[in-house]
């Protein structure tokens, strides 16, 4: 009996220890997962999100060069009287009038007497059957034609424009000359940068750098080689020669040029056309040589000139502009206001 009741204890006791062990060991797990479930932190908390990948950068927008037109951003327009830019073509010549409007006259065959309406100009350059300007707040527009379709106008910004038969040509502000329409060479390979330029009846161009020198390229029948013991203010390039007043007011010309031109040293600009070129004086003379349309109007007194094929227009002192040379289409019939 006691025997019996010892071994009942013990046993009891055995399980109450189990069930102790048990619920400690129940216990201990339980608030291992508790202090988990506090102590690691969620994962949003534990691992940072990575970071947001940045926008791509925008790549810089290739914008054309940029360079101030003459008169502008100031320009200030005047009473619509007077020309300030003015060029001739095979048969039409346009003008620019102190008002930003533009009057071109002759031949119309390519449309390229209407010019646009809504632009106000500084300058124009007019070719065969096309015309360009540079407009007041500095970019280029064209209108009429070329072997059939629409003059090009360029988004490039150019401080002055020149034009040939079939292809117009600008000074960008890097003082390079880039050309465009049919047959036009891109990439020219006369070494500038230049100050001023100009593109011959044939494709030729000469520019003049800032120290006065001269480079010419291109053109047929023959390659120009401008004169290298003279420094250079201004040129004018027509199909077979070309000349530049010097810094002393003389003329020199290159190519095959005609004899006759004059010899003074008073002279500030000078145009050449197929075959014939003038000069203005300081005064506002002209004196012409060679064949085609070398003699202006009796009395005529210019502040600046642009020679064609067969005819040439100026602009006179008072501002109002004068032709003379063939009027075959009405080229030389000048407008004025």
């Amino acid at each position: 009996m006691a025997i019996s009741l010892q071994r009942t204890l013990a046993g009891v006791s055995l399980l109450l220890l189990g069930v102790l062990f048990g619920m400690l060991l129940g216990g201990r797990l339980g608030s291992g997962q508790d202090a988990a479930q506090v102590e690691a932190p969620s994962p949003a908390a534990t691992v940072p999100s990575p970071p947001s990948s940045p926008s791509p950068a925008t790549p810089p927008v290739a914008l054309p060069p940029s360079v101030e037109a003459p008169h502008a951003p100031g320009w200030e327009p005047g009473d619509g009287t007077s020309m300030v830019s003015i060029s001739v073509a095979f048969e039409h010549s346009c003008g620019v009038w102190d008002d930003g409007t533009v009057s071109c006259w002759g031949d119309e065959a390519f449309v390229q007497i209407p010019v646009p309406e809504d632009t106000l100009f500084v300058s124009v350059a007019a070719g065969s059957y096309h015309a360009c300007g540079i407009s007041v707040d500095g970019a280029t527009r064209c209108w009429g034609f070329l072997e059939g379709m629409a003059m090009a106008s360029p988004s490039t910004r150019f401080a002055l424009l020149r034009a040939e038969a079939k292809q117009q040509c600008g000074l960008t502000d890097r003082g390079t000359v880039a050309c465009w329409g049919v047959e036009a060479n891109p990439f020219r390979t006369v070494n500038g940068p230049f100050v001023t330029f100009d593109v011959g009846l044939q494709g030729h161009i000469c520019g003049i750098r800032s120290d006065g020198t001269m480079d010419c390229d291109g053109g047929a029948p023959v390659p120009f080689t401008p004169p290298v013991d003279s420094t250079f203010v201004q040129v004018s390039v027509g199909q077979e020669f070309g000349c530049g007043v010097t810094d002393g007011g003389g003329i020199r010309c290159f190519g095959r040029a005609p004899g006759g031109a004059p010899s003074a040293d008073d002279f500030v600009e000078v145009g050449v056309g197929t075959s014939s070129a003038c000069a203005i004086r300081e005064d506002g003379a002209v004196s012409c040589w060679g064949s085609g349309p070398t003699s202006p109007p009796a009395g005529t007194s210019l502040s600046t000139l642009a020679m064609g094929s067969n005819h040439a227009c100026g602009i006179a002192m008072d501002g109002g502009p004068v032709c003379w040379g063939s009027n075959s289409r009405g080229q030389t019939r000048a407008p004025s206001r």
